[in-house]
């Protein structure tokens, strides 16, 4: 915990004592940043435990997590945008491999009379040296739907994979989220239902998870506090993407804290 925390605050501390960006440092690029459309950014942090849809996907143990962004707010004028970016962590599923990247890019825009956000893409989950078999790596399909009534912002998701993590089959999930400010803090509730046709493949019976995080800004640093659960009865518990047993219970109620930074 101590090695991740340490790495993970060297690298935002790097961030946060760079020389601010701007037309000197256009002069020493091979290939100056104002060249390129769009906003690029990058976020990395460290959390107590990688929690994906309410399962565990670390047994218990912390993770090192961090990305890249790139955003177009719009194409030649028009209210339709672009996004594309790179994200990774460390994750344990006792069969030998211990990255997961996700690839993600897609359309974005804004609908004006409403002023409501929306996003259309695909996500590439990449599991690298996952074993020969596994079925590990797989892709979705994504959307989102996000509007703020001033005292709340509320987002809805809807992802469908042809053949979900472990070669489970068709898969769709749907969440709900409120981001709820309160003083200096976020309060985020969050609500997911998880179908998955080959439900003996996965491990896990088709289910609920909910949950809600706390998030407030510390000397720059979003700190994040977070409790889930799911309800899936222990007895059908047994695997995470029929892969493998875990020891510890990958479907009860967690506890989790994060640190992290964007720049």
């Amino acid at each position: 915990m101590k090695r991740i925390a340490s790495i993970a605050l060297a690298a935002v501390s790097m961030a946060a004592w760079a020389p601010a960006a701007g037309a000197a440092d256009d002069d020493k690029s091979l290939i100056p940043e104002s060249w390129v459309p769009g906003k690029f950014s990058a976020n990395v942090g460290v959390v107590s435990e990688y929690i994906f849809r309410g399962l565990s996907q670390t047994d218990d143990t912390p993770a090192l997590q961090g990305g890249f962004d790139w955003n177009l707010e719009s194409i030649a004028g028009s209210p339709v945008g672009l996004y594309a970016g790179f994200w990774g962590s460390n994750v344990d599923f006792k069969t030998g491999n211990h990255l997961e990247t996700d690839w993600y890019a897609g359309l974005q825009g804004n609908i004006a009379p409403i002023d409501t956000t929306w996003k259309l893409g695909g996500l590439y989950y990449l599991y690298p040296r996952a074993p020969t078999g596994s079925n590990q790596s797989y892709g979705e399909l994504t959307s989102l739907l996000s509007h703020d009534f001033g005292l709340a912002a509320f987002t809805v998701g809807f992802n469908y994979s042809p053949d979900f993590f472990g070669g489970s089959g068709d898969a769709e999930y749907l969440s709900f989220k409120l981001d709820i400010p309160i003083w200096k803090f976020t309060l985020s509730p969050i609500a997911g239902r998880q179908w998955i046709e080959k439900n003996a493949v996965f491990g896990v019976p088709d289910y609920w998870h909910y949950g809600a995080a706390l998030t407030t800004k510390i000397v720059g640093f979003d700190a994040t506090v977070a409790v889930s659960d799911t309800n899936i009865r222990d007895s059908k518990c047994n695997v995470v993407g029929g892969v493998a047993a875990l020891p510890t219970d990958p479907c009860g109620p967690q506890v989790t804290f994060m640190l992290s930074r964007t720049f």
